[in-house]
């Protein structure tokens, strides 16, 4: 008997077992919110902006449909997910974005753990909402028990439009910097040093921002 047992017990262990797998159905929308007073016009996905938090598990099989509802093409980049190029969601790149009205489905096995974020990698629909925080549990579980989690993510809104700061930038790297150093300004520093050192100090900073061709203050920066 005790036989029987431990061979039905190794054959049981040699069968793999089935990985997690879970299905994730995300919406590419736009939505009106409410931004310091004025409502606006923003990319959501499922009604949300930032968008849902995805919850994983280290080595689960993940499938996520994502529908686009915009009239204009979209994408969604796993940012610092270990996946296929062929999911990795950058058009023009590892594949042709989702088209007004398709669905498209990521498919690939999560192999970290971790925190990330996904996001538009078309346009200038990130800047305009279109982002989402990622969890990931290790696959043997958290290290630190806690009662609770938060997640917190912070993002911002510019009154222009995403592809208007870039033509700005374009034109004028420093367009948005309000603060540049001038020659009213420099006269207005060396007027208020009290000494000799003071003066000379003010001196070798402005030379020293000279020669690297650079301007000391940057107000407003825009990237994916």
């Amino acid at each position: 008997m005790k036989t029987l047992v431990r061979a039905a017990l190794a054959a049981v262990l040699l069968v793999p077992l089935p990985a997690l797998a879970a299905t994730y159905d995300l919406v590419v929308d736009c939505t009106d919110v409410v931004i310091e007073g004025q409502t606006r016009r923003v990319f959501s996905i499922n009604g949300q902006i930032a968008g849902p938090t995805l919850r994983w598990k280290e080595g689960e099989d993940v499938t996520v449909n994502v529908t686009n509802r915009l009239k204009e093409e979209t994408s969604i980049h796993w940012h610092g997910v270990l996946l296929p190029y062929q999911m990795d969601g950058v058009p023009m790149v590892s594949f042709t974005g989702i088209k007004p009205g398709e669905t498209f489905t990521y498919r690939f096995r999560v192999r970290q753990s971790g925190t990330y974020w996904y996001h538009s990698h078309s346009g200038g629909q990130e800047q305009e909402g279109m982002y989402a925080p990622i969890v990931i549990e290790p696959a043997k579980g958290e290290r630190h028990k806690v009662a609770r989690d938060y997640v917190v993510m912070f993002s911002d809104h510019h009154p222009m439009s995403p592809g208007a700061i870039l033509r700005k930038l374009k034109q004028e790297p420093g367009y948005f910097n309000d603060r540049k150093r001038t020659l009213p300004g420099l006269l207005a520093n060396l007027r208020a040093a009290n000494t000799t050192e003071e003066r000379q100090a003010v001196i070798s900073d402005r030379l020293a921002w000279g020669e690297m061709r650079n301007t000391a203050m940057t107000s407003v920066s825009f990237g994916a």
